[in-house]
């Protein structure tokens, strides 16, 4: 599960290089589920011309592996145990809605909010998708390197982990998420105080 990688033509970079899309890639995730209801008329069609992004002659089955790529994705969306609101900003955004209109019809004009949200969910689509992979690397029997995150506790391959040159293990204590909110709640801080002093 998750290890389906499409190759679609990149053509800012030319015919014959790609670009590689798994489920454990926050822009591939995002793209699969606000594209949805775009892949899905287009393969009912069966219309695809050279200006289709969905053109796929070059690449074999590719309808089978989107398909599966579906698949995947809606397993995982399931293992995430999102709330019926979080589900809601996902199904619509795959019927083709936009943020701004799913914030107008069904989040009470609360604007921002389903981006805020579309954003939690394909980071934790993209955790599970990690998680998944994980477990079947361990089933399989490859040697996982993994370490705990001294801020969350949590225990996550060390490709979560920022390089430290300084530490034993060359990683930083924290994970690459913690850090990043960290540096968030300090930029907050320094705003905030900054505002205090100025205003």
């Amino acid at each position: 599960m998750a290890g389906v990688k499409i190759e679609i033509p990149n053509q800012n970079r030319g015919v014959h290089e790609y670009e590689k899309f798994n489920l454990a890639d926050k822009e591939c995730v995002e793209w699969l589920i606000k594209l949805r209801s775009e892949i899905d008329e287009s393969f009912k069609t069966q219309m695809f011309s050279n200006n289709n992004p969905f053109e796929a002659s070059d690449i074999p089955n590719f309808r089978e592996l989107i398909s599966i790529m579906y698949i995947d994705l809606e397993v995982l969306i399931r293992g995430c145990g999102f709330t019926p609101t979080q589900l809601l900003v996902i199904n619509k955004l795959m019927m083709g809605y936009d943020l701004a209109d799913i914030d107008e019809m069904f989040l009470e004009q609360n604007y921002g909010l389903s981006e805020t949200i579309f954003d939690m969910e394909c980071d934790r689509i993209v955790e599970e998708a990690d998680r998944v992979r994980t477990e079947w690397y361990k089933k399989m029997g490859f040697n996982v390197q993994e370490k705990k995150c001294s801020k969350c506790g949590e225990i996550k391959l060390v490709t979560k982990f920022d390089k430290d040159n300084r530490s034993k293990d060359g990683l930083h204590s924290n994970c690459k998420k913690c850090r990043k909110i960290t540096s968030e709640n300090t930029q907050k801080a320094e705003y905030g105080a900054r505002s205090y002093y100025e205003g």
